[in-house]
């Protein structure tokens, strides 16, 4: 009997400090695993928060405002308009490698404005796809309804010949009720 108590004396010291031991590492982990969410989330924060400020001055420049309403791009000297949009565009370049790109979808004339090209509807969809959407559903979801400042969750797009997992950050051109673009 001593030589048993002799030896659960050290396996029950040992068991102590084990339990003591396991959940002082485990409110270590948690605190800087909540530590490292909080910078996350303060980081993504920020980024959201140029997205948005982007999208609000490209919502917001005149010459993109002006185009909402033509009808027929090339028609005319809508035509130069189509070209003075695309400059007025690409003075927002994009200088920070958390957005992927932008793109200026109008309803009225069914262009696709980007930072270098200007497509119809029709073409810029069959080089950009959703996997999860087509291209009548993810046309009516950008034009259809008023957004602002809505994140769809991340999907699968292939681009450029390649398979990415991209954000989407919609902010529709127009009023509530009368969205005229995203």
């Amino acid at each position: 009997i001593p030589n048993v108590l002799f030896l659960l004396f050290p396996l029950l010291v040992g068991g102590v400090l084990y339990y003591m031991t396991l959940h002082e590492v485990e409110r270590e982990v948690t605190t800087n695993n909540m530590n490292l969410l909080q910078q996350t989330r303060d980081i993504l924060d920020r980024r959201f928060a140029e997205v948005s400020s982007m999208a609000m001055q490209l919502v917001n420049d005149t010459r993109i405002m002006q185009f909402q309403n033509i009808t027929e791009p090339f028609a005319g000297t809508n035509t130069y308009r189509v070209l003075e949009t695309r400059k007025s565009i690409h003075n927002y370049s994009l200088t920070n490698n958390f957005i992927y790109n932008y793109f200026l979808f109008y309803k009225n004339s069914e262009l696709v404005f980007t930072e270098d090209s200007t497509y119809k509807f029709a073409d810029f969809f069959s080089g950009f796809k959703y996997q999860t959407r087509d291209t009548q559903s993810l046309k009516s979801l950008l034009i259809g309804d008023f957004y602002h400042r809505m994140v769809l969750p991340a999907e699968e797009v292939t681009a450029k010949g390649g398979k990415i997992t991209l954000l989407t950050y919609i902010q529709s051109l127009g009023f509530p009720g009368y969205p005229q673009g995203a």
